[in-house]
């Protein structure tokens, strides 16, 4: 891709003085290397004559640099690695500016970047000859009214005074509105606002006779059930937070989770497989729920509730960890409280019924479970344990279900085989993961009643972040993705550099997130929580309180944002954040493995699946096997690959890092 670009003479405010020829190369090579996200080797000249001895390595040591130091450093021999991805031709005429040309190796021609270069060129050259002794890293690509630009695109301001409720708040505002509308079915029990309110309240009574307090966690080691929904309830309105935890996890992943002096009391719903912390009490969750236990007292409005503040801690979600121990997300009442209460988002009404089938560790059960009672809807709780597809589709008919979270895969295969169960439903979130466009549009030609909504999010940020509304008022005309829209109230959006500078509209960068649907932190992680969630001290931004996604996202002309991938090695499969550095730490405990690497694959039906190469000691047929018993029993189920290829040697690039593109070409020895 070529790029012509014209460049105005520009002043040096130190010198006097308009850009030499090779600091308008270093300036240019700059401004790709930031917009590209890519390490540059960059050949400079002026009328076909090399502007520098060797050419130019424009990285990260690079950008550290103030203008000045970077043509020092021309002369240096780059690292090896073939030709140039970077040619720039400048051409000047005395008086007149510049008028440079840059070439682009292939794999940066991305789509806009060649506009986004030639508009943000004269702004950063200027800002460079401004402050020519500044590190390039901190010099900002965005002019002033693209800064205006940007801050309208990232979210709408939100008067930080107006507090929001607490989430059983919400619950009990609709308990005092209809008690006598149902909150909560499974197909055979069923509980009125009313009842759900006065079992939630019982049980917070027993909770703190049994040691819990305001700021304490009760960990919930249960599957789906009314009784847990009354339990979640109950932790609320007793102050503490809810740490949901999945019965069928390995005992030692348990006791890493266990393992926080807050948790005082367990809570279970059948035999317990790991001892509970010392000090906590233990509490079958039939006990707790019990609505004929002696000494119980009815429902009597918020008494007896802890006061918390907004942002009081709600639950700790754990997702996976690149270290190979699990992270433990806090979440507060204040970023569930504005996901639920957004109507453009959620958009529930009292009539709606929803279907509650995410796990209580994943927190899509959030929008779920609160949306719907904070709403005055119908929760409608799915048999517990993963349903087959036919199953599903049964209940979402039979139950009458009118709003319903899918994630991505499973979207897909309703959207394939069942989509006839979707005739009744009005709202489908969808999410998790990518989504195929071409499954939205089977589902909106089918059935263009349903409103269609595809919601992004980490768990760091509760759930949601973004959402778009797909329109059904003809063909969607989706282009090669389904765009991740626009944030969430209370909640803003940042695309940046990897320098932690804006990018402009349509440039690709690292989605940041600001606003009230922050997490306080990692639990019990503060090296961790400081490295995630970041304030910058300098910049548009500073002072601001945001979490660093990892995402790559742009801005689209229409304002929405699309998803681009990741700048690490998270992954997102059935809905589950998965760090694929955790499943390796595994493998390589693993008796006879002495590399491992996993990567993300497409199973027999084209949706993703997680595969792993290992170099083994001994060659053994039956390696796959043994590996995949041994990480039963360290990893939950959805982290176990599902493919083992075992390799004389993993495939490196040439800085010699696994190079995993050409492992997903590797058919040898699949296990």
């Amino acid at each position: 891709m070529q790029v012509r670009i014209e460049i105005r003479p520009t002043t040096r405010a130190s010198g006097g003085h308009a850009l030499s020829p090779a600091e308008t190369v270093v300036a240019l090579a700059a401004l790709v290397h930031r917009f590209s996200d890519h390490d540059l080797s960059v050949q400079g000249r002026r009328s076909g004559d090399p502007l520098f001895p060797a050419p130019l390595l424009v990285d990260a040591d690079l950008m550290a640099c103030s203008l000045g130091e970077s043509l020092a450093r021309a002369g240096r021999r780059p690292r090896e690695g073939g030709a140039a991805d970077v040619t720039v031709t400048v051409d000047t005429a005395a008086g007149n500016g510049s008028e440079a040309v840059v070439e682009l190796a292939e794999h940066l021609a991305a789509d806009g970047l060649d506009g986004a270069v030639a508009g943000a060129v004269q702004h950063f050259v200027d800002e460079i000859a401004r402050l020519p002794h500044v590190p390039l890293r901190s010099i900002g690509t965005v002019a002033p009214h693209e800064e205006e630009e940007l801050v309208g695109l990232s979210g709408d301001q939100w008067d930080g005074s107006t507090s929001l409720p607490l989430v059983h708040q919400l619950v009990e505002r609709q308990a005092l509105l209809r008690p006598d509308s149902l909150a909560v079915s499974d197909g055979r029990r069923e509980l009125t606002y009313a009842e759900l309110q006065s079992a939630a309240a019982r049980a917070s009574q027993r909770l703190r006779a049994a040691g819990v307090e305001p700021g304490s966690l009760v960990a919930l080691m249960t599957e789906r059930s009314i009784d847990a929904i009354v339990a979640l309830l109950a932790v609320a309105m007793a102050g503490a937070a809810s740490v949901p935890l999945d019965p069928s996890y390995p005992a030692a992943r348990l006791r890493i989770m266990l393992d926080d002096p807050r948790i005082a009391a367990v809570v279970h719903s059948g035999e317990l497989v790991v001892s509970a912390p010392a000090g906590a009490a233990v509490l079958p969750l039939a006990e707790l729920t019990d609505r004929g236990a002696p000494g119980s007292a009815p429902w009597q409005g918020d008494a007896g509730q802890a006061e918390q503040p907004q942002d009081a801690l709600f639950a700790v979600v754990f997702t996976s960890g690149s270290t190979g121990v699990p992270k433990g997300v806090e979440i507060t009442h204040r970023g569930v409280a504005r996901l639920v209460t957004d109507e453009q988002c959620t958009g529930f009404t009292a009539d709606d019924v929803m279907l509650q089938y995410a796990p209580l560790t994943f927190d899509a059960c959030f929008l779920e479970i609160w949306g719907a009672l904070a709403s005055g809807a119908r929760l409608e709780l799915a048999p517990q344990g993963p349903l087959g597809l036919g199953e599903l589709a049964e209940v979402i008919e039979e139950r009458g279900v009118t709003v319903l979270w899918l994630t991505s895969g499973l979207f897909h295969q309703i959207a394939e085989y069942e989509a006839d169960c979707l005739r009744g439903v009005r709202r489908l979130f969808v999410g998790g993961d990518v989504v195929s466009p071409q499954h939205v549009d089977r589902v909106a030609r089918m059935w263009p009643h349903v409103e269609l909504v595809n919601g992004y999010g980490p768990t760091e940020n509760t759930t949601f972040t973004c959402f778009h509304r797909i329109n059904h008022d003809g063909p969607p005309g989706l282009g090669p993705s389904v765009p991740i829209g626009r944030p969430v109230a209370r909640t803003r959006v940042h695309v940046l550099d990897r320098y932690g500078q804006l990018v402009p509209a349509g440039v690709p960068g690292e989605l940041w997130v600001s606003g009230e649907g922050l997490a306080r932190g990692y639990a019990l992680r503060p090296d961790l929580t400081a490295e995630r969630f970041v304030t910058p001290q300098e910049g548009p931004l500073r002072g601001v309180r945001m979490y660093r996604t990892g995402d790559r996202v742009r801005f689209l002309a229409g304002g929405a944002m699309e998803f681009l991938g990741r700048t690490d090695l998270q992954v997102k499969v059935n809905g589950f954040r998965i760090e694929l550095p955790e499943i390796e730490s595994a493998l390589l405990g693993c008796t006879g493995v002495r590399q491992a690497c996993v990567i993300v694959e497409q199973d027999a039906v084209g949706e993703k699946c997680l595969a792993s190469y290992v170099v083994a000691e001994d060659a053994d047929g039956r390696l796959g096997l043994e590996l995949r018993r041994a990480l039963r029993a360290q990893l939950p189920h959805y982290m176990v690959p599902t493919r083992y290829t075992v390799l004389e040697e993993l495939p490196l690039t040439h800085n010699g890092k696994v190079d995993r593109a050409r492992l997903a070409t590797t058919t040898t020895n699949k296990g």
